[in-house]
Protein backbone atom coordinates (compact mmCIF):
# COMPACT_ATOMS: atom_id res chain seq x y z
CA UNK A 1 0.00 0.00 0.00
CA UNK A 2 1.19 3.23 -0.78
CA UNK A 3 2.21 5.63 1.91
CA UNK A 4 0.11 8.16 0.74
CA UNK A 5 -2.86 6.27 0.49
CA UNK A 6 -2.37 4.88 4.29
CA UNK A 7 -2.11 8.24 5.06
CA UNK A 8 -5.67 8.98 3.48
CA UNK A 9 -7.25 6.11 5.28
CA UNK A 10 -5.79 7.42 8.40
CA UNK A 11 -7.05 10.77 8.11
CA UNK A 12 -10.40 9.64 6.92
CA UNK A 13 -10.51 7.04 9.64
CA UNK A 14 -10.81 9.81 12.41
CA UNK A 15 -12.63 12.68 10.74
CA UNK A 16 -15.93 13.28 12.90
CA UNK A 17 -17.68 16.17 13.70
CA UNK A 18 -16.59 18.55 16.00
CA UNK A 19 -17.34 18.05 19.53
CA UNK A 20 -17.94 14.63 19.20
CA UNK A 21 -15.97 11.32 20.37
CA UNK A 22 -15.62 8.57 17.71
CA UNK A 23 -16.87 5.44 18.29
CA UNK A 24 -14.46 1.99 18.52
CA UNK A 25 -12.24 2.03 15.43
CA UNK A 26 -9.71 -0.08 13.73
CA UNK A 27 -6.62 1.08 11.89
CA UNK A 28 -4.54 -1.59 10.34
CA UNK A 29 -1.21 0.05 9.24
CA UNK A 30 1.07 -2.00 7.05
CA UNK A 31 4.72 -3.36 8.34
CA UNK A 32 5.71 -1.53 4.87
CA UNK A 33 4.87 1.56 6.45
CA UNK A 34 7.27 1.65 8.66
CA UNK A 35 10.25 0.50 6.76
CA UNK A 36 10.16 3.06 4.57
CA UNK A 37 13.23 5.91 3.85
CA UNK A 38 14.16 6.93 7.19
CA UNK A 39 11.70 6.09 8.90
CA UNK A 40 12.02 3.06 11.60
CA UNK A 41 9.41 0.71 13.79
CA UNK A 42 11.82 1.46 16.83
CA UNK A 43 9.26 3.85 18.80
CA UNK A 44 5.21 3.91 18.81
CA UNK A 45 3.40 4.66 15.69
CA UNK A 46 0.04 5.33 17.22
CA UNK A 47 0.13 6.75 21.11
CA UNK A 48 -2.84 5.46 22.89
CA UNK A 49 -2.36 4.67 26.44
CA UNK A 50 0.83 4.00 26.19
CA UNK A 51 0.21 0.71 24.02
CA UNK A 52 2.48 0.90 21.08
CA UNK A 53 1.34 -0.51 17.47
CA UNK A 54 3.65 -1.76 14.71
CA UNK A 55 1.46 -2.95 11.91
CA UNK A 56 -1.28 -4.13 14.34
CA UNK A 57 -4.98 -3.75 14.41
CA UNK A 58 -5.47 -1.31 17.39
CA UNK A 59 -9.05 -0.73 18.56
CA UNK A 60 -9.72 3.06 19.38
CA UNK A 61 -12.71 3.50 22.08
CA UNK A 62 -11.18 7.35 22.18
CA UNK A 63 -9.49 9.01 19.97
CA UNK A 64 -5.90 10.14 20.42
CA UNK A 65 -3.06 11.39 18.22
CA UNK A 66 -1.82 9.81 15.15
CA UNK A 67 2.22 10.21 14.65
CA UNK A 68 4.69 8.64 12.09
CA UNK A 69 6.38 7.10 13.59
CA UNK A 70 8.71 9.27 15.92
CA UNK A 71 8.61 8.54 20.40
CA UNK A 72 5.14 8.75 21.55
CA UNK A 73 3.80 11.95 22.01
CA UNK A 74 1.65 12.52 25.64
CA UNK A 75 -0.13 15.84 26.06
CA UNK A 76 0.58 17.52 29.07
CA UNK A 77 -1.14 20.92 30.81
CA UNK A 78 0.61 24.29 29.43
CA UNK A 79 0.83 22.34 26.20
CA UNK A 80 -0.38 23.98 22.81
CA UNK A 81 -0.45 22.81 19.41
CA UNK A 82 2.37 24.04 17.23
CA UNK A 83 1.59 26.70 15.13
CA UNK A 84 3.01 25.98 12.09
CA UNK A 85 2.80 22.12 11.83
CA UNK A 86 -1.03 22.85 13.70
CA UNK A 87 -0.80 19.12 15.71
CA UNK A 88 2.93 18.62 17.63
CA UNK A 89 2.82 19.71 21.33
CA UNK A 90 4.80 22.20 22.13
CA UNK A 91 5.96 24.43 24.82
CA UNK A 92 8.14 27.64 25.47
CA UNK A 93 8.30 27.83 21.43
CA UNK A 94 9.87 24.52 20.54
CA UNK A 95 8.45 21.66 19.79
CA UNK A 96 8.41 18.72 21.68
CA UNK A 97 8.07 15.62 19.87
CA UNK A 98 7.51 17.37 16.45
CA UNK A 99 7.90 15.37 13.38
CA UNK A 100 8.45 17.60 10.91
CA UNK A 101 11.41 19.09 13.12
CA UNK A 102 12.47 15.23 13.84
CA UNK A 103 13.27 14.57 10.25
CA UNK A 104 15.53 17.93 9.51
CA UNK A 105 13.23 20.77 8.46
CA UNK A 106 14.22 22.48 11.70
CA UNK A 107 11.76 25.29 11.07
CA UNK A 108 10.25 25.34 14.42
CA UNK A 109 13.85 26.42 15.83
CA UNK A 110 13.92 29.33 13.31
CA UNK A 111 10.15 29.98 14.12
CA UNK A 112 9.00 30.10 10.38
CA UNK A 113 7.52 27.48 8.46
CA UNK A 114 10.35 26.57 5.23
CA UNK A 115 8.15 24.48 3.12
CA UNK A 116 10.51 23.97 0.50
CA UNK A 117 12.57 22.34 2.80
CA UNK A 118 9.76 19.58 3.40
CA UNK A 119 9.86 16.99 0.77
CA UNK A 120 6.75 16.85 -1.34
CA UNK A 121 5.53 13.48 0.26
CA UNK A 122 5.72 14.41 3.76
CA UNK A 123 3.64 17.89 2.86
CA UNK A 124 0.80 15.70 1.34
CA UNK A 125 0.92 13.81 4.62
CA UNK A 126 1.11 17.07 6.74
CA UNK A 127 4.06 16.26 7.89
CA UNK A 128 3.76 12.47 8.85
CA UNK A 129 0.91 13.48 11.64
CA UNK A 130 -2.35 14.15 12.30
CA UNK A 131 -4.33 15.10 15.12
CA UNK A 132 -6.77 13.44 15.63
CA UNK A 133 -10.39 14.45 17.84
CA UNK A 134 -9.21 14.43 21.13
CA UNK A 135 -11.54 13.62 24.13
CA UNK A 136 -9.70 12.86 27.64
CA UNK A 137 -6.63 14.60 27.35
CA UNK A 138 -4.67 17.01 28.81
CA UNK A 139 -4.29 19.25 25.97
CA UNK A 140 -7.70 20.47 26.20
CA UNK A 141 -8.74 23.40 28.71
CA UNK A 142 -8.99 22.43 32.84
CA UNK A 143 -11.84 24.25 32.63
CA UNK A 144 -14.98 22.88 30.52
CA UNK A 145 -16.16 25.04 27.77
CA UNK A 146 -18.67 26.92 29.42
CA UNK A 147 -21.73 28.82 27.02
CA UNK A 148 -22.33 32.51 28.54
CA UNK A 149 -25.77 33.76 29.70
CA UNK A 150 -26.06 36.07 26.45
CA UNK A 151 -29.64 37.33 24.97
CA UNK A 152 -27.80 37.47 21.46
CA UNK A 153 -24.47 35.81 20.35
CA UNK A 154 -23.96 38.88 18.42
CA UNK A 155 -25.29 42.01 20.20
CA UNK A 156 -24.79 41.05 23.99
CA UNK A 157 -22.82 44.51 24.58
CA UNK A 158 -25.48 46.69 23.50
CA UNK A 159 -28.32 44.52 25.22
CA UNK A 160 -25.79 44.66 28.71
CA UNK A 161 -25.86 48.37 28.39
CA UNK A 162 -29.60 48.25 28.35
CA UNK A 163 -30.15 46.39 30.90
CA UNK A 164 -27.38 48.30 32.93
CA UNK A 165 -29.50 51.64 32.09
CA UNK A 166 -32.77 50.60 33.44
CA UNK A 167 -31.38 49.32 36.71
CA UNK A 168 -29.17 52.17 37.35
CA UNK A 169 -32.06 54.52 35.76
CA UNK A 170 -31.78 57.53 38.27
CA UNK A 171 -27.70 57.50 38.61
CA UNK A 172 -27.37 56.87 34.01
CA UNK A 173 -29.23 57.35 30.87
CA UNK A 174 -28.29 55.72 27.63
CA UNK A 175 -28.16 56.34 23.93
CA UNK A 176 -28.20 54.19 21.86
CA UNK A 177 -27.42 55.78 18.04
CA UNK A 178 -24.43 55.86 18.73
CA UNK A 179 -23.95 53.92 22.03
CA UNK A 180 -22.59 55.55 24.93
CA UNK A 181 -24.37 56.36 28.82
CA UNK A 182 -23.74 59.78 30.27
CA UNK A 183 -24.87 61.12 33.79
CA UNK A 184 -28.33 62.09 34.71
CA UNK A 185 -27.66 64.26 37.69
CA UNK A 186 -23.96 66.01 37.47
CA UNK A 187 -22.85 68.29 39.49
CA UNK A 188 -23.81 71.89 38.81
CA UNK A 189 -20.51 73.44 39.69
CA UNK A 190 -19.31 71.69 36.72
CA UNK A 191 -17.62 73.54 34.16
CA UNK A 192 -15.54 70.92 32.17
CA UNK A 193 -17.14 67.61 31.42
CA UNK A 194 -14.88 64.14 31.60
CA UNK A 195 -15.49 61.09 29.63
CA UNK A 196 -13.65 58.20 29.33
CA UNK A 197 -13.98 54.94 27.63
CA UNK A 198 -12.80 51.74 26.19
CA UNK A 199 -13.46 48.18 25.30
CA UNK A 200 -16.21 46.25 27.32
CA UNK A 201 -15.18 43.23 29.71
CA UNK A 202 -14.23 45.85 32.03
CA UNK A 203 -16.94 46.37 33.86
CA UNK A 204 -17.26 48.77 35.77
CA UNK A 205 -15.01 50.50 34.17
CA UNK A 206 -15.76 52.45 32.35
CA UNK A 207 -19.64 53.10 32.31
CA UNK A 208 -20.29 52.24 36.74
CA UNK A 209 -18.14 55.53 37.19
CA UNK A 210 -20.43 57.47 35.29
CA UNK A 211 -22.35 59.95 37.76
CA UNK A 212 -21.95 62.73 40.00
CA UNK A 213 -18.63 62.61 41.38
CA UNK A 214 -16.69 61.27 38.71
CA UNK A 215 -17.33 60.82 34.69
CA UNK A 216 -19.86 62.60 32.94
CA UNK A 217 -20.13 59.68 29.83
CA UNK A 218 -18.78 57.06 28.98
CA UNK A 219 -18.25 55.30 25.07
CA UNK A 220 -18.19 51.43 25.49
CA UNK A 221 -16.74 49.34 22.74
CA UNK A 222 -16.87 45.88 22.11
CA UNK A 223 -15.23 43.16 24.66
CA UNK A 224 -12.13 44.00 24.63
CA UNK A 225 -12.22 46.81 21.76
CA UNK A 226 -11.97 50.82 21.42
CA UNK A 227 -15.29 52.49 21.33
CA UNK A 228 -15.87 54.09 17.80
CA UNK A 229 -14.85 57.44 17.28
CA UNK A 230 -18.41 58.58 16.89
CA UNK A 231 -19.80 57.61 20.01
CA UNK A 232 -16.20 59.47 21.40
CA UNK A 233 -17.90 62.58 18.82
CA UNK A 234 -21.36 62.58 20.64
CA UNK A 235 -20.96 61.67 23.77
CA UNK A 236 -18.26 64.53 24.00
CA UNK A 237 -21.01 66.89 22.39
CA UNK A 238 -23.78 65.80 25.06
CA UNK A 239 -21.66 66.05 28.36
CA UNK A 240 -19.20 69.21 27.25
CA UNK A 241 -19.45 72.14 29.70
CA UNK A 242 -18.70 75.97 29.11
CA UNK A 243 -14.78 75.36 29.21
CA UNK A 244 -15.04 72.38 27.30
CA UNK A 245 -15.03 68.69 27.99
CA UNK A 246 -11.37 66.19 29.06
CA UNK A 247 -10.94 62.98 27.58
CA UNK A 248 -9.76 60.03 29.79
CA UNK A 249 -7.53 57.89 27.90
CA UNK A 250 -5.49 54.35 28.24
CA UNK A 251 -2.70 53.92 26.05
CA UNK A 252 -3.55 51.39 23.86
CA UNK A 253 -3.42 52.22 19.92
CA UNK A 254 -7.40 51.93 19.18
CA UNK A 255 -8.33 54.04 22.25
CA UNK A 256 -5.58 56.87 20.81
CA UNK A 257 -6.56 56.89 17.36
CA UNK A 258 -10.54 57.13 18.11
CA UNK A 259 -10.06 59.69 20.87
CA UNK A 260 -7.87 61.47 18.75
CA UNK A 261 -9.77 61.60 15.64
CA UNK A 262 -13.20 62.67 18.12
CA UNK A 263 -11.03 65.83 19.50
CA UNK A 264 -10.41 67.06 15.91
CA UNK A 265 -14.00 67.09 15.07
CA UNK A 266 -15.03 68.80 18.62
CA UNK A 267 -11.83 71.54 17.85
CA UNK A 268 -13.53 71.96 14.74
CA UNK A 269 -16.94 72.85 16.21
CA UNK A 270 -15.64 74.94 18.82
CA UNK A 271 -15.57 73.42 21.69
CA UNK A 272 -12.34 72.92 24.18
CA UNK A 273 -10.94 69.37 24.12
CA UNK A 274 -8.12 68.03 25.92
CA UNK A 275 -6.40 64.60 26.75
CA UNK A 276 -5.06 62.97 29.99
CA UNK A 277 -3.46 59.96 28.34
CA UNK A 278 -2.97 57.05 31.59
CA UNK A 279 -0.10 54.58 30.74
CA UNK A 280 0.54 52.95 34.48
CA UNK A 281 1.52 49.06 33.18
CA UNK A 282 5.51 48.67 34.23
CA UNK A 283 5.05 45.21 32.57
CA UNK A 284 5.54 47.50 29.33
CA UNK A 285 7.65 49.82 30.41
CA UNK A 286 10.77 48.73 28.06
CA UNK A 287 12.64 50.00 24.70
CA UNK A 288 11.42 47.08 23.61
CA UNK A 289 7.73 48.14 23.74
CA UNK A 290 6.93 50.57 21.28
CA UNK A 291 3.78 51.76 22.54
CA UNK A 292 4.79 52.20 25.91
CA UNK A 293 3.29 51.39 29.29
CA UNK A 294 -0.43 49.95 29.20
CA UNK A 295 -3.11 51.96 30.74
CA UNK A 296 -5.00 49.84 33.70
CA UNK A 297 -5.74 50.12 37.22
CA UNK A 298 -4.69 53.68 37.67
CA UNK A 299 -7.64 54.64 35.71
CA UNK A 300 -9.97 54.25 38.26
CA UNK A 301 -7.95 56.76 40.54
CA UNK A 302 -7.55 59.41 37.79
CA UNK A 303 -11.06 59.55 37.10
CA UNK A 304 -11.98 59.35 40.94
CA UNK A 305 -9.49 62.29 41.50
CA UNK A 306 -10.09 64.24 38.57
CA UNK A 307 -13.73 63.76 38.83
CA UNK A 308 -13.54 65.37 42.61
CA UNK A 309 -11.63 68.19 41.15
CA UNK A 310 -14.64 69.17 38.33
CA UNK A 311 -16.96 69.10 40.49
CA UNK A 312 -15.15 72.12 42.73
CA UNK A 313 -15.16 73.63 39.43
CA UNK A 314 -11.63 73.25 37.84
CA UNK A 315 -10.98 74.81 34.47
CA UNK A 316 -9.89 72.48 31.74
CA UNK A 317 -6.16 73.15 31.85
CA UNK A 318 -6.08 72.86 35.49
CA UNK A 319 -7.90 69.58 35.05
CA UNK A 320 -4.86 68.42 32.50
CA UNK A 321 -2.38 69.68 34.85
CA UNK A 322 -3.77 67.49 37.86
CA UNK A 323 -4.31 64.59 35.62
CA UNK A 324 -0.92 64.21 33.84
CA UNK A 325 0.44 64.80 37.73
CA UNK A 326 -1.45 62.16 38.90
CA UNK A 327 -0.94 59.61 36.20
CA UNK A 328 3.21 59.91 36.58
CA UNK A 329 3.07 59.06 39.94
CA UNK A 330 0.75 55.96 39.36
CA UNK A 331 2.06 52.67 38.71
CA UNK A 332 0.57 49.62 38.33
CA UNK A 333 1.19 45.55 37.88
CA UNK A 334 -1.11 42.12 37.20
CA UNK A 335 -0.86 38.48 37.90
CA UNK A 336 -2.75 35.49 36.58
CA UNK A 337 -3.51 32.13 37.08
CA UNK A 338 -5.83 31.35 34.80
CA UNK A 339 -7.06 33.48 31.72
CA UNK A 340 -10.16 35.15 30.67
CA UNK A 341 -13.17 33.08 29.32
CA UNK A 342 -13.78 34.25 25.64
CA UNK A 343 -17.36 35.29 24.95
CA UNK A 344 -17.28 33.67 21.88
CA UNK A 345 -15.96 30.22 21.59
CA UNK A 346 -16.09 29.98 25.72
CA UNK A 347 -12.16 28.65 25.91
CA UNK A 348 -10.10 30.31 27.91
CA UNK A 349 -7.40 33.14 26.20
CA UNK A 350 -4.15 31.01 27.02
CA UNK A 351 -3.28 27.95 29.21
CA UNK A 352 -0.63 27.99 31.79
CA UNK A 353 0.54 24.95 33.32
CA UNK A 354 -0.34 23.66 37.34
CA UNK A 355 1.29 25.91 39.53
CA UNK A 356 2.47 28.79 36.93
CA UNK A 357 1.51 32.50 37.08
CA UNK A 358 1.51 35.27 34.18
CA UNK A 359 3.42 37.82 35.48
CA UNK A 360 3.06 41.04 34.01
CA UNK A 361 -0.53 40.27 32.33
CA UNK A 362 -2.89 42.59 30.33
CA UNK A 363 -6.08 43.45 30.92
CA UNK A 364 -7.22 42.30 27.67
CA UNK A 365 -5.66 39.16 27.83
CA UNK A 366 -2.30 40.04 27.10
CA UNK A 367 0.01 37.62 27.63
CA UNK A 368 2.81 38.61 30.00
CA UNK A 369 6.42 38.69 29.18
CA UNK A 370 7.54 36.13 32.22
CA UNK A 371 5.62 33.40 33.27
CA UNK A 372 7.12 32.31 36.49
CA UNK A 373 6.44 29.09 39.06
CA UNK A 374 4.00 30.75 41.63
CA UNK A 375 5.68 31.48 44.83
CA UNK A 376 3.83 31.80 48.60
CA UNK A 377 1.38 34.88 48.00
CA UNK A 378 3.83 37.16 51.36
CA UNK A 379 6.97 36.32 48.03
CA UNK A 380 4.63 37.40 45.20
CA UNK A 381 3.21 40.28 46.86
CA UNK A 382 6.75 41.56 47.85
CA UNK A 383 8.09 41.38 44.45
CA UNK A 384 5.06 42.64 42.71
CA UNK A 385 5.24 45.75 45.31
CA UNK A 386 8.73 46.01 44.86
CA UNK A 387 8.67 46.65 41.24
CA UNK A 388 5.86 48.93 41.50
CA UNK A 389 7.92 50.85 44.12
CA UNK A 390 10.53 51.01 42.08
CA UNK A 391 8.92 52.87 39.56
CA UNK A 392 7.60 55.74 41.78
CA UNK A 393 8.91 59.03 42.19
CA UNK A 394 10.35 58.77 45.92
CA UNK A 395 8.29 59.60 49.05
CA UNK A 396 6.53 57.96 52.39
CA UNK A 397 2.44 57.54 51.60
CA UNK A 398 0.53 56.43 48.94
CA UNK A 399 -2.82 55.41 47.69
CA UNK A 400 -3.02 51.29 47.21
CA UNK A 401 -5.56 50.04 45.15
CA UNK A 402 -5.86 46.06 45.01
CA UNK A 403 -7.88 45.21 41.84
CA UNK A 404 -9.56 42.20 41.34
CA UNK A 405 -9.68 40.44 37.37
CA UNK A 406 -12.58 39.33 37.39
CA UNK A 407 -12.27 35.72 39.34
CA UNK A 408 -10.69 36.56 42.52
CA UNK A 409 -13.21 36.98 45.32
CA UNK A 410 -13.10 38.92 48.01
CA UNK A 411 -11.37 36.96 50.57
CA UNK A 412 -8.49 36.42 48.24
CA UNK A 413 -8.11 40.53 47.49
CA UNK A 414 -8.15 41.56 51.35
CA UNK A 415 -5.45 38.64 51.91
CA UNK A 416 -3.55 40.52 48.89
CA UNK A 417 -4.36 43.76 50.57
CA UNK A 418 -2.74 42.80 53.60
CA UNK A 419 -0.05 41.63 52.41
CA UNK A 420 0.69 44.92 50.59
CA UNK A 421 0.31 46.69 53.32
CA UNK A 422 2.84 44.75 55.42
CA UNK A 423 5.24 45.20 52.34
CA UNK A 424 5.13 48.76 52.13
CA UNK A 425 5.55 48.89 56.03
CA UNK A 426 9.10 47.70 55.57
CA UNK A 427 9.98 49.95 53.16
CA UNK A 428 8.35 52.62 55.63
CA UNK A 429 5.25 53.59 53.10
CA UNK A 430 2.30 54.31 54.73
CA UNK A 431 -0.84 53.66 52.92
CA UNK A 432 -3.06 57.12 53.43
CA UNK A 433 -5.92 55.63 51.55
CA UNK A 434 -7.26 52.52 49.48
CA UNK A 435 -9.66 50.77 47.22
CA UNK A 436 -10.02 47.09 46.90
CA UNK A 437 -12.21 45.61 44.24
CA UNK A 438 -13.08 44.11 40.77
CA UNK A 439 -13.35 47.28 39.55
CA UNK A 440 -10.85 46.69 36.07
CA UNK A 441 -11.58 43.19 35.40
CA UNK A 442 -10.98 40.98 32.37
CA UNK A 443 -13.76 39.33 31.87
CA UNK A 444 -13.30 36.86 34.56
CA UNK A 445 -9.13 36.49 34.96
CA UNK A 446 -8.53 34.78 38.01
CA UNK A 447 -5.80 37.29 39.09
CA UNK A 448 -5.29 40.77 40.17
CA UNK A 449 -3.02 43.81 40.26
CA UNK A 450 -1.62 46.21 42.51
CA UNK A 451 -1.77 50.08 41.89
CA UNK A 452 -0.31 52.96 44.02
CA UNK A 453 0.02 56.61 43.67
CA UNK A 454 3.05 58.14 45.57
CA UNK A 455 1.40 61.44 47.00
CA UNK A 456 3.47 65.05 46.94
CA UNK A 457 3.99 65.78 50.46
CA UNK A 458 3.53 69.72 49.37
CA UNK A 459 0.30 68.89 47.92
CA UNK A 460 -1.13 67.04 50.58
CA UNK A 461 0.14 69.87 53.34
CA UNK A 462 -2.09 72.30 51.58
CA UNK A 463 -4.96 73.82 53.33
CA UNK A 464 -7.17 72.26 50.82
CA UNK A 465 -6.17 68.80 52.02
CA UNK A 466 -4.65 67.62 48.72
CA UNK A 467 -5.49 64.62 46.68
CA UNK A 468 -6.38 62.81 50.34
CA UNK A 469 -9.44 65.14 49.86
CA UNK A 470 -9.95 64.49 46.21
CA UNK A 471 -10.52 60.96 47.19
CA UNK A 472 -12.79 61.75 50.24
CA UNK A 473 -14.71 64.00 48.16
CA UNK A 474 -18.38 62.25 47.80
CA UNK A 475 -19.70 60.21 44.45
CA UNK A 476 -22.33 58.43 43.55
CA UNK A 477 -21.87 56.07 40.43
CA UNK A 478 -23.22 52.45 39.94
CA UNK A 479 -20.00 51.03 40.81
CA UNK A 480 -18.42 53.30 43.30
CA UNK A 481 -20.41 54.97 46.18
CA UNK A 482 -18.77 57.06 48.64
Amino acid sequence: MRLAAVAAQAAQAFRVAPGQAPGAMALVLPAEFFTRGRITARRSAISHGGQLCRGKQLELPHASIIAYPTREIRPVHGFRLCKICGQCPRKGGRARGCLRARFGTGHHRRGRANERTIPRRRRMMGGYGWRAPVTDTHQESRRPMAEPFYASKTEYVDRSLLGFARDQAGVVELNTDPIYVRAVDPDPRRQVGLLSGGGSGHEPMHAGLVGRGMLDAAAPGRVFASPHNRQVYEGSRAVAGPAGVLHIVKNYTGDRINFGIAAERLRHDGIPVARVLVDDDVATESQQTATGRRGTGATVLVEKLLGAAADQGAALDELVALGETIVGRSRSIAVASLAQTSPVTGKPGFELEEGELEYGVGIHGERAQHTIQRPPLEELVGRMVDDVVNHLPAGTAVFLFVNGLGGTTYIELYNVFAEAVDALATRDITVERSLVGPYTPALDMKGFSITMTMLEPDVESRPSGGWTALFDAPAWTAGYRK
